[in-house]
């Protein structure tokens, strides 16, 4: 099962400073919210809202004296700030403008290719998602080599990172690959 998720357009996270300057509003949030904020500047530890999101919550509540259902709820209301801030919708006519809208990564298999009109489009998220050994890490590895190939090949001439969060990363069934795609 294949999902898809629009990428929305980014715009500039709003600097911390704007929080302490009171271009965001004291009554829409709690004292504990612009203490954090401050003592994160303080220490130079934090900018951004992304700064703060990108924070481990431990080494949060070690730099700012917060209890857990604070640095919960803080984390929750820099989260909404940087969505409310930072995405908007994107309209059609932006999005037909978009090159990458009409450019397919190929999954290498004329078939599949078909059952997704061409392959899988290169913005947003794809989610890959199946049974035990359906061949999700298969496809992922195969992505990985494929989105390398150049374009007359089906590929985008791009670049790839492979992430794994569980189990040993499948370097063996990655070099059989590689030499199948020299």
């Amino acid at each position: 099962k294949f999902t898809r998720k629009m990428e929305l357009q980014p715009h500039a996270a709003p600097p911390l400073s704007a929080f302490l300057e009171g271009q965001h509003s004291a009554t829409d949030t709690h004292a504990f919210i612009f203490h954090a904020i401050k003592r994160l500047m303080e220490l130079d530890m934090a900018r951004t809202v992304e700064d703060i999101l990108l924070l481990p919550p431990v080494e949060m509540q070690r730099l700012v004296p917060l209890t857990q259902s604070q640095a919960v709820e803080f984390i929750r209301y820099m989260s909404e700030v940087l969505i409310d801030t930072c995405s908007r919708p994107v309209s059609c006519m932006i999005l037909a403008a978009d090159a990458r809208v009409h450019q397919r990564l190929s999954l290498g298999d004329p078939v599949c290719d078909a059952m997704l009109h061409g392959g899988i489009l290169p913005t947003g998220i794809t989610e890959i998602v199946g049974e035990s050994a359906s061949g999700k890490t298969q496809l992922c590895v195969q992505l990985l080599l494929q989105v390398q190939l150049p374009p007359r090949l089906g590929g985008l001439g791009g670049n790839a990172i492979y992430f794994n969060t569980e189990g040993d990363t499948p370097v063996k069934r990655l070099h059989q690959m590689i030499d199948f795609y020299k």
